[in-house]
């Protein structure tokens, strides 16, 4: 079983790898396309920090101090803009497919594929992401003050 604070950290490792992918010189031309449309919209570490912020015991647990980033909070120089609760959530999701394809091209060096296990280990699925962003959704209605982190995908052009 996941706990929240490891799936907090599972955002953050997902965030650092795609940042560190950027730089790598091993990816395609369609890969690179693919990881620069998920980093237009994936949730930086300070986005992740704000957001498990909400609750923090719940996230970060009882005797859980806060997860040290190996990169700065935000990447310099990306090409980013305002992003949508539910251009996030498909982010999310193209992001754990990425990391899956990924993990089996055949470009890929030996210190990724020894990288992905870790960002995968509690990285949200499909089917989580889409539960959080129903959630999300539900908690925006109750209080309209609040403001979503992830929400549904409507019919939104392919990230692709």
């Amino acid at each position: 079983m996941t706990v929240p604070y490891e799936r907090t950290r599972a955002l953050r490792f997902g965030w650092e790898f795609l940042v560190e992918l950027q730089e790598a010189d091993n990816l395609n031309n369609d890969q690179k396309r693919q990881l620069e449309n998920i980093v237009r919209h994936y949730p930086t570490n300070a986005e992740i920090e704000k957001w498990a912020e909400v609750d923090a015991t719940a996230h970060l647990g009882p005797e859980k101090k806060p997860i040290q980033s190996r990169l700065p909070l935000t990447a310099q120089g990306m090409k980013r803009g305002p992003t949508t609760p539910s251009e996030r959530t498909c982010a999310l999701r193209l992001a754990e497919q990425f990391f899956r394809d990924l993990q089996s091209a055949p470009n890929t060096t030996a210190n990724q594929i020894q990288e992905i296990p870790y960002v995968l280990r509690h990285f949200p699925n499909a089917t989580e992401i889409a539960f959080w962003a129903r959630m999300d959704a539900n908690s925006a209605a109750q209080n309209p003050s609040s403001i979503p982190w992830l929400a549904p995908e409507q019919k939104l052009a392919s990230l692709d």
